[in-house]
């Protein structure tokens, strides 16, 4: 039995000190993990920025297909802030509040009118002039931010200009929005209402509207709540600074469109598209495809973490402990496992932060394959050790 177990593992020479050394190193590499994982924290400017860009392209007046790859800079980068400097990108610290006003019948179910930007001269704020309605009623006014991710505080202001010779059409609600949904009240015509909204809210008020009559709802975003934390440190308030992940990719918002898309290459992009209708953004989203990859750095990254430090480090590991005691050959196996169990959790993290699904699916097979490994080696020691038993 004595000759079995010195003949296990593929190295002898090993002491105290290398096992030490080993349990450092899983530590270190499950902190990293975790620490990258959104479990304690992500930073903006350490790893994102080199293992993920940007690629924006579209079609110019010829039919021809240009693009463009960048990447996300780190935070505070110099070239950010000339480009806030001379207003071709807003601040970083969200000291406007890029407003979304809705319309509803009293019903609520019928979407009168919408506007997320009153112009395309930079404003941010939304505006809804010669509004009308067929018969008296009391309709809804929502008030939203882009994407409902902005907090800030604005003003409504609620006019009449003069008597109605259309009415204004509906349509039914495309989506049922499912964050909450605030109560403001009821509102009078000629005055101006000031309020707050947060992040992943709607706001809504009533107002009493009469038949043959134009109204005008003009929504100001007076300043944007200041996060400086989130908005400078976290990957998402980074990446959300440029666009949004959404289910059909990355959208690129007019931050994103003036720092990918960069001079002659942006006034292309505009003259060839459609911009007669519409807002800036509805131009955006039907004429740039944009998306997030990785990078030739963030290649390189991940072959390494999944080659040397998914795969051959724990089988390296665990051989060299093979000789060792009982408690001790448990004690790393539980190391490997919780090693490569929040490896697949950065994966997990890394593909819904940037909709690369390709990311997601490594995370879960990383995750099956450590479960049925781990297994498997558990059950050959028990096995190993009960034939040294028997014989």
């Amino acid at each position: 039995m004595t000759q079995r177990q010195s003949s296990r593992g593929c190295f002898r020479a090993f002491s105290t000190i290398w096992m030490v050394i080993f349990a450092t190193i899983l530590l270190s590499l499950t902190t990293f993990n975790v620490v990258f994982s959104n479990i304690l924290g992500e930073t903006c400017g350490f790893i994102h920025p080199f293992i993920f860009e940007v690629q924006a392209s579209f079609v110019d007046d010829e039919g021809l297909a240009l693009t463009n790859v960048g990447a996300i800079p780190v935070s505070g980068n110099g070239d950010v802030q000339m480009m806030i400097e001379d207003g071709s990108l807003q601040s970083a610290v969200a000291n406007e509040l890029d407003t979304t006003l809705r319309i509803y019948d009293e019903s609520g179910t019928v979407l009168l009118a919408i506007n997320d930007d009153r112009d395309r001269g930079g404003s941010l704020t939304s505006l809804v002039n010669g509004f009308s309605v067929e018969i008296d009623q009391t309709i809804i006014i929502e008030v939203a931010t882009f994407v409902d991710g902005i907090e800030g505080r604005y003003e409504l202001l609620v006019e009449t200009t003069g008597d109605a010779d259309t009415v204004t059409a509906g349509e039914d609600v495309p989506d049922i929005y499912e964050g909450a949904i605030i109560t403001g009240g009821t509102l009078s015509v000629g005055s101006t209402f000031e309020g707050e909204i947060r992040r992943d809210e709607r706001v809504q008020y009533r107002l009493p509207v009469n038949a043959g009559v134009f109204y005008r709802i003009d929504l100001d975003g007076v300043e944007g709540f200041v996060d400086v934390e989130r908005t400078a440190s976290t990957w998402s308030a980074c990446l959300q600074y440029y666009g949004f992940v959404s289910d059909g990719g990355f959208v690129i918002n007019r931050n994103g469109f003036n720092w990918f898309l960069t001079g002659t290459v942006a006034n292309e992009a505009l003259e060839a598209c459609d911009t007669s209708e519409g807002t800036f953004r509805d131009t955006l989203e039907q004429c740039v495809q944009s998306s997030v990859r990785l990078s030739a750095t963030g290649r390189i990254f991940f072959f390494v973490m999944l080659a040397i430090l998914v795969v051959s480090l724990p089988i390296f590991i665990v051989d060299v402990i093979e000789a060792y005691g009982e408690i001790v050959w448990y004690i790393f196996l539980m190391l490997v496992v919780v090693q490569a169990t929040t490896t697949a959790m950065l994966f997990l993290h890394l593909g819904a932060v940037s909709g690369i699904d390709a990311l997601s699916e490594f995370g879960y097979s990383i995750f099956g394959g450590i479960t049925v490994g781990a297994a498997l080696v558990f059950i050959d020691r028990v096995a190993s050790r009960t034939r040294d038993y028997v014989e």
